[in-house]
C-alpha cells in the first residue's frame, strides 16, 4: 500500500497518566513494597473486602515470571493494602477454601490405596473379583496418587467382604461430595473471572522510582 508523504501529518495524542499519591507527593516503589499484603476477594460472600484504586505494572515480590495475575491497590476502612489475583483459579486453590472440598483428595487417596490393595491381595483367588469403582474418572480427577498407607492401616487388616463394603460405601459418600464441588466450584470460577475482568479495567497506577 502506496501513502503519498503530502498528505501524511503527525497528530500528538494527549495521554493521562495517573499516579498514586499520599499527602500530595507520589508513592515511590520503596513505600509500595510496605503496604501490608491482603486478600480483597472474599469467595464465601461472593464480594469484595474493600474498593479497588488500581492496578500496577509492578511485581515487588518478583513474579514477573509467573502465570498471568494482576497486584491490586485496595482499600478497606481508612487503609491502604495491595493484592496478587491469579487470573487462572484452579480446583486446587477451591479446595483450600473448605474443608469440605480439601478432604476430597485425602478420600480419594484412601479409596484409591485400598481398592490397589484389595485387588493385588485377593485376585489371585479365582472365587474373588476384581474391584473398581463405579466412577473411576471423578475418583482419578481428585487423586493425588499419595501412596501413604498410614490411614488405612485399620481398614487393611479387614476381611475381603468389609473392605469391599468400606469401598462401596466411601465412594457414595464420596461422589455425593464431589457433586456438591463441582456445583460450587462453578459458582466460584465465574464469581473469579467477572472480579478478573473487572480488575484488568482498573486504572494502570504509576509509580515514581
Amino acid at each position: 500500500m502506496k501513502i503519498d508523504a503530502n498528505l501524511a501529518v503527525i497528530k500528538t495524542a494527549q495521554v493521562e497518566i495517573k499516579a498514586l499519591t499520599v499527602g500530595g507527593k507520589q508513592v515511590t516503589l520503596a513505600v509500595f513494597r510496605q503496604l501490608d499484603q491482603k486478600v480483597i476477594i472474599d469467595y464465601e460472600t461472593q464480594k469484595l473486602n474493600g474498593v479497588a484504586w488500581g492496578r500496577f505494572n509492578y511485581h515487588p515480590d518478583k513474579c514477573g515470571d509467573s502465570s498471568e495475575h494482576l497486584h491490586i491497590v485496595w482499600q478497606q476502612g481508612n487503609q491502604l493494602f495491595r493484592d496478587s489475583i491469579k487470573k487462572t483459579f484452579s480446583r486446587g486453590m477451591f479446595l483450600t477454601l473448605d474443608e469440605k472440598f480439601n478432604s476430597l483428595q485425602r478420600l480419594a487417596d484412601t479409596l484409591c490405596i485400598v481398592r490397589d490393595f484389595v485387588n493385588n491381595r485377593f485376585f489371585r483367588n479365582a472365587s474373588f473379583r476384581e474391584f473398581d469403582f463405579e466412577d473411576v474418572h471423578t475418583i482419578n480427577k481428585f487423586t493425588s496418587y499419595n501412596n501413604n498407607r498410614s490411614n488405612t492401616e485399620g481398614i487393611l487388616s479387614q476381611s475381603y467382604e468389609e473392605i469391599l463394603s468400606f469401598l462401596i460405601e466411601r465412594e457414595k459418600t464420596f461422589l455425593e461430595i464431589a457433586e456438591d464441588y463441582d456445583e460450587s466450584f462453578s459458582i466460584f470460577l465465574n464469581f473469579h473471572n467477572s472480579t478478573y475482568e473487572q480488575f484488568q479495567n482498573l486504572d494502570l497506577l504509576f509509580i515514581a522510582v
